[in-house]
């Protein structure tokens, strides 16, 4: 049976104008916003080490009196050089320590999804080499993040971010290759601008059933609808037509004189019903 239950509004806390967070937050649920994904590096001061338990838990308490839940945790591995599972055997281990990590990090924060950011860089490894490493590495964190109840989630990489599985495409055949349930996706329509996959329907379909975040950004981070690369109202059809019901996250850079009107703009093109979606209602019913 069709699901009345509508997409569901979310921001990345990088989006969020430096040193005015605190001042922010309690207004967020009035403009939509239903959960906050925590940027590890615009969160707590180390990372390397994670947040201390009494930072974990300020931010938890701000998260709670703003009426917000922790969507997930995003991590940039281009945010501790030398981190990444293309190098050394050495530099594997801090990068599983790491995630696992943060992993707990987000799981003790009440959220569901640590999505792995930019810094997939091969190195110079050759592309099959790089899937048969990244399957390893992959299965061996998989196996311990289940214990952690959160999802592993990746997404497709712009060129500036990485040169591997950039496409939405590759990284559903590496999530299908790799087949653990501790490993969801994520869609993001700047890179789907940035690699030509942008209006490409496909690429929403084999998403199907799999789909844990949709990231709303723009090539560079521009404010929402700035860069004129992304059709927001046409992503929202994509998401619609595969029954998507999950989280659309805002991301872009910390702008307070833009942040109000993307927002805004957020929920005119993801909340509302389109044709679409009232015809699959009317099917179902």
């Amino acid at each position: 049976m069709w699901s009345e239950r509508r997409l569901q509004l979310a921001l990345d806390n990088a989006s969020l104008p430096v040193g005015e967070h605190a001042g922010w937050l309690p207004r967020l649920p009035a403009l939509g916003i239903g959960a906050l994904q925590l940027s590890a590096t615009h969160t707590w001061a180390d990372t390397w080490h994670g947040p201390r338990a009494s930072e974990a838990a300020h931010t938890a308490r701000q998260l709670r009196q703003a009426g917000l839940r922790c969507l997930g945790v995003r991590v940039t591995l281009d945010d501790h050089p030398g981190l990444g599972w293309f190098a050394d055997d050495t530099a594997c281990k801090h990068t599983l320590a790491y995630l696992l990590q943060m992993s707990a990090v987000c799981r003790d924060l009440g959220g569901g999804s640590l999505l792995i950011g930019g810094g997939r860089w091969r190195r110079g490894l050759a592309m099959p080499q790089a899937w048969r490493r990244s399957m390893t590495f992959l299965l061996s964190l998989l196996d311990r993040m289940q214990a952690y109840g959160v999802l592993c989630c990746l997404a497709p990489l712009s060129p500036q971010e990485g040169d591997f599985a950039n496409l939405a495409t590759d990284c559903r055949i590496l999530a299908d290759a790799v087949d653990h349930p501790a490993l969801g996706l994520a869609i993001r329509s700047a890179a789907l601008a940035d690699n030509q996959e942008m209006g490409r329907h496909a690429v929403f379909a084999a998403h199907y059933g799999r789909l844990e975040l949709f990231i709303a950004d723009e090539p560079g981070l521009a404010p929402l609808d700035h860069s004129g690369q992304v059709d927001h109202a046409a992503m929202r059809r994509h998401l619609a037509a595969g029954g998507y019901r999950g989280w659309v996250c805002l991301h872009q850079r910390p702008d307070a004189d833009t942040l109000l009107p993307a927002l805004e703009q957020l929920g005119r093109y993801y909340l509302r019903q389109d044709n679409l979606t009232l015809l699959q209602r009317q099917q179902a019913g």
